[in-house]
Formats: C-alpha cells, sequence, structure tokens
C-alpha cells in the first residue's frame, strides 16, 4: 500500500496529548520524548482539548504520516475515551502497520468486566499489550491476552530525597479536582486533623475537572479558608518544590491504577498515606513502603497520618523503602524496555513478510 517505507525506528503515539497549559501531559508524551533521544523519530497525535476534533486529527494522521512511522503505540482508556483506541487501531490494522496498545486507568477492569467483547477486539489487533502494573495485567487474563508489564517512567534525579528528622502535618495532596479522586474526602480528613493537630497544614493542588466548586463550599462549610487550601493545577517543573516543601503525602481516589503522583512522591521521600484501591496495593506495600487505609474512611486516613507524625523513625523507613523501590521506574530503565518492544515487534512484524 505504501510506496515509501517509514524509517525503521519510528513511532507514532496515538493518545490525548494536551499542551502544558491544558493540562497534565500524559505518560505516553514523555515516553516519546525519552525514546526520540534514543534514536526513535517519534511523533504524537491528537492535540486537540475537543473529543470529536480529536478523533478527526487522530484518523488524519494515521493516514497523512502512514509513511513516516514504522510501528504505533495506542493509549487504552474506559469509558469514552475507548472510541479513540477502537478507531485508531481499526484504522492502523487496515494500513497493515503493526501496533502496541498499553493499558490505562483504574476503571478498566470495570469496563472489561461489562464490555469484554469490544475490548477483546482491539486488543486482538496489537502485536503487543503493555500494562504499567500487575493490576491491568491481571484484569485482562478473562479475555485470554497475553501483557507485558512496563511501568511508567519518572526522572528520579528531578525530585529530591530529604531526610526529615520529624515530621510536621504538612500535607501535601497532587491530583485533579474530580470526584475519582475524592477530594472531598481530603477536606474532611483536614478537619478531622485540625481538631487533633491544630497545626495540620493542607494544600491541594490540581486542575479544576468539574468539582472546585463543591470542594471549594465544603471548605467554607467547615470553616477553612479556600484560598490557603486550593492551589490550583501545577506545571510539571514545579512539581518537585511543590513536593519538597511537604511533609506528608496524601493520596484519596476512589479507582486509581500506577499514578505518577506517588511515584513522584516516593522519589521525593515523602511519607505516603493512600487509599488501598485498584493498582496503588500493587505499587506499595503497606507499612514497608506507604502506608494503605480504606477508601472513603477519614479516621482511617487521619490515623495513619498522625501515627506517621508521632512516629518519625517509623516514617523515615517508609520513606526509604519507597525512594529505592521507585528508583526502578526511572527513565533509564524503563526506556530501554520499550525499545526493545518496539523492536521485537517491527522485527516480528517483518518475518510475517508486511511492509511497515
Amino acid at each position: 500500500m505504501n510506496s515509501k517505507r517509514p524509517p525503521a525506528r519510528s513511532a507514532l503515539f496515538v493518545g490525548t496529548f494536551l499542551r502544558p497549559e491544558a493540562g497534565s501531559p500524559a505518560i505516553s508524551a514523555e515516553l516519546a520524548e525519552r525514546l526520540s533521544l534514543s534514536g526513535w523519530a517519534t511523533r504524537t497525535t491528537s492535540h486537540r482539548r475537543s473529543a470529536p476534533l480529536r478523533l478527526i486529527e487522530i484518523a488524519s494522521d494515521i493516514l497523512q504520516y502512514r509513511n513516516h512511522y514504522a510501528v504505533a503505540h495506542v493509549d487504552l482508556f474506559s469509558g469514552r475515551a475507548f472510541h479513540l483506541a477502537e478507531v485508531a487501531t481499526r484504522l492502523l490494522q487496515s494500513l497493515g502497520k503493526p501496533m502496541v496498545v498499553t493499558l490505562h486507568g483504574g476503571a478498566l477492569p470495570a469496563f472489561a468486566e461489562a464490555e469484554p467483547k469490544r475490548l477483546a477486539k482491539v486488543l486482538k489487533r496489537a502485536k503487543a499489550v503493555v500494562a504499567p502494573s500487575s493490576y491491568l495485567a491481571r484484569a485482562m487474563d478473562s479475555l485470554e491476552t497475553k501483557v507485558s508489564i512496563i511501568p511508567n517512567g519518572i526522572d528520579v534525579s528531578r525530585y529530591v530525597y530529604e531526610f526529615r528528622p520529624a515530621v510536621q502535618p504538612k500535607i501535601v495532596w497532587l491530583r485533579a479536582l474530580a470526584d475519582t479522586y475524592d477530594p472531598l474526602l481530603a477536606v474532611e480528613i483536614l478537619h478531622a486533623m485540625t481538631v487533633a493537630r491544630p497545626s495540620t497544614n493542607l494544600r491541594m493542588y490540581g486542575p479544576d475537572k468539574g468539582f472546585g466548586r463543591v470542594v471549594q463550599e465544603r471548605l467554607i462549610a467547615l470553616g477553612h479558608d479556600p484560598r490557603e487550601v486550593l492551589c490550583g493545577a501545577v506545571p510539571k517543573a514545579r512539581v518537585p518544590d511543590v513536593l519538597g516543601d511537604a511533609q506528608l503525602f496524601l493520596n484519596t481516589p476512589r479507582i486509581d491504577n500506577t499514578p505518577v503522583s506517588l511515584l513522584e512522591a516516593m522519589a521525593s521521600g515523602l511519607p505516603i498515606v493512600s487509599s488501598a484501591v485498584g493498582g496503588i496495593p500493587s505499587l506499595i506495600d503497606h507499612d514497608v513502603d506507604g502506608y494503605l487505609v480504606s477508601s472513603r474512611d477519614p479516621a482511617a486516613f487521619c490515623a495513619g497520618l498522625l501515627d506517621l507524625t508521632h512516629e518519625p523513625t517509623r516514617a523515615r523507613r517508609l520513606a526509604e523503602q519507597a525512594r529505592r523501590k521507585v528508583e526502578s521506574f526511572d527513565w533509564s530503565e524503563v526506556v530501554p524496555q520499550w525499545d526493545h518492544l518496539f523492536c521485537k515487534v517491527l522485527s516480528t512484524h517483518r518475518q510475517e513478510g508486511r511492509p511497515a
């Protein structure tokens, strides 16, 4: 079909790649950038905020640049975003392009149960399926799909591990203001903590995804000044400073997988108290490199936070163990795994006698 063969080490990344000012960058955006530094010619699509325009741009780029990429990487999420992967993989298959599909999002296991046939059809189009955690890999067992695990990457050197001889209730929360991440629970925890430790300070960083006003109103109702708590979205470059200024990391999601914000907290030496949901127990071992509690239980969260302020030796042990674990997530460890996988996919594709 193609009159011109693409460069051997070239890849198209398909997903949602918003501009930095429009939201947190996708992990695949940094992967594409890191691979480009390793000699791969990479391109990303789409950068549109509008879902319909994003779909149009993805389809257009897959067709328009078909002579410029040898392999494609497709992000796969559940919900409405799943349609992007459906369309993209169908188009790539029609062009005879080998592709790698990466699973994302804590809600994907529930989607696999609700829509097994749709999901299986997309996964069968891929030469390889990747998950950043064993949690998502296990969720595909019923679909009889082989899943390789390659963790989300992080530049560990950007985050300074700080020794904290004492742990004060200076807490940071770093997620989008959306129901999935339960920012209202963080507010309830703040209120309960101030009863036990009046010096408690909570800073909540993240873009407003439609839940900001509700959070603000709840803070006011409980007697807290939203201006002192809600700090808005933080540029990626400033995250190390934000984490370095805190003493504890609070994570309150209802559903999650392996959030990069947790990796960043681990790299910064922040003792973590998190909901034990989704893939988080696959990332953090309770009382080994973090503190896991039941979701939606303010009292359990408070107990965990207070324990860490009362037991600095324990807090330091958790932080040290977390830092050691997260070093295996460094891009220097992750990029070679992707390089190897892409090369393997392309080699298999050539052996089948199919041009890229």
